[in-house]
């Protein structure tokens, strides 16, 4: 069931979320790109027709015996050059997770590596996930990275950055946290803190990262925050709540989780994510496989200060209940498409059908005052 989305097109070769804008090729046609994993390469795609369909263009790494396994890969575009992420797990005794960054110089045809952002030894805590975001002339990578913390394992956002088209080393890691987050940390009563998924954007004052948490205390459910920097990622404000799953019969909350952000018009932020608050009690337990999980997606809506969210909107859902992975790419007229994993060995595109009106509330709930009444890009297809 799709409202105010339009089905464009589903494919084997469909991308994940991480599809990018309009990149011209070599003959100036303006195409999309984009990658996903078969787990043994990171395989590149490109549509000239806005994602209806998508042909193969090459891999950026493979592995054919299987002893290293890819995922989480992400691109971005900057002044020609593509940049992609991804991480490893590695089955030999070489190390056990990295994140490496490799860079195309031709459209995405041929790549090069180019620099490995972390990596833990044989046995070691989970890296992955990366988000790569480039302002005033230097690259960031935010990616999850897993801590020992007393007797639990915890994860957090961490953010490295050099300089862009450089050879030099990364920076220190540097946690994405506030300092009352931070505070907690140290005196042991933050309860348990699971930030993953992280996706960064520049917004009018800063940058703005959304992310997957779950909440502090049991059962742990999965909630989407965010946090935002006016210093370009050296300190954070206090989180805030984006999305939370509505309550359940029994008393429990539902899951958001999986988010993706994009800022549209230079105005608005717009993140979709997962949720299964449309189906019966219980929710699942936020450990669930993703596999196992019941999905729809949704989307809210802020100013570009993030202080205010709309209610949710849904974007897709099917019978089956499975779909991940929601990306939003916003194109140079405007038009805003969504990528869908549906978890079936196909993504799928989708693409905004009319003007959604929004109602901002003042803590991101569903239920409180409207503040504000609408909340759109420009030039939006209708």
């Amino acid at each position: 069931m799709f409202l105010g989305w339009r089905g464009v097109g589903r494919s084997a070769d469909g991308p994940t979320r991480c599809v990018i804008n309009e990149v011209p090729n070599s003959n100036g046609i303006h195409t999309l790109l984009g990658t996903y994993t078969s787990g043994r390469k990171v395989i590149v795609v490109v549509s000239h027709d806005t994602g209806a369909t998508w042909q193969v263009l090459g891999s950026v790494v493979s592995c054919a015996d299987g002893s290293k396994e890819f995922g989480d890969p992400t691109l971005l575009l900057v002044e020609g050059v593509l940049f992609c992420a991804f991480r490893i797990h590695c089955s030999s005794s070489d190390f056990e997770w990295q994140v490496v960054v490799c860079q195309s110089k031709d459209d995405g045809v041929s790549w090069s590596f180019d620099s490995v952002v972390d990596t833990t030894p044989n046995g070691g805590l989970f890296v992955g996930a990366p988000c790569l975001l480039a302002r005033d002339g230097v690259l960031q990578v935010y990616y999850d990275k897993e801590f020992k913390v007393g007797n639990k394992t915890m994860q957090w956002i961490t953010l490295r950055e050099k300089p862009l088209f450089s050879e030099e080393s990364w920076s220190h890691p540097e946690p994405v946290l506030d300092d009352v987050t931070i505070s907690k940390i140290s005196d042991g009563t933050v309860g348990l803190l699971r930030d993953g998924m992280a996706q960064a954007m520049t917004t009018a004052d800063g940058i703005l990262v959304v992310m997957e948490t779950v909440d502090f205390v049991p059962p742990h459910q999965n909630i989407v925050r965010g946090v935002r920097s006016v210093d370009g990622g050296k300190h954070w404000l206090p989180r805030f709540e984006i999305a939370r799953g509505k309550l359940a019969s029994d008393g429990s909350f539902y899951n958001a989780y999986n988010p993706c952000g994009v800022v549209v018009g230079g105005r608005s932020v717009w993140v979709v994510y997962c949720t299964d608050e449309d189906y019966p009690a219980p929710p699942d337990a936020s450990s669930t496989p993703v596999r196992k999980r019941r999905a729809s997606i949704k989307i809210k809506c802020s100013s570009s200060n993030a202080e205010l969210w709309s209610q949710a909107e849904p974007v897709f859902s099917d019978a089956n209940a499975k779909c991940y992975n929601p990306g939003l790419v916003v194109l140079a007229t405007g038009s805003v498409l969504c990528t869908v994993d549906r978890l079936d060995g196909t993504r799928e595109m989708l693409s905004a059908q009319s003007r959604f009106r929004y109602q901002f509330s003042d803590d991101g709930a569903n239920t409180t005052q409207v503040v504000h009444s609408q909340c759109q890009p420009p030039n939006w297809n209708v």
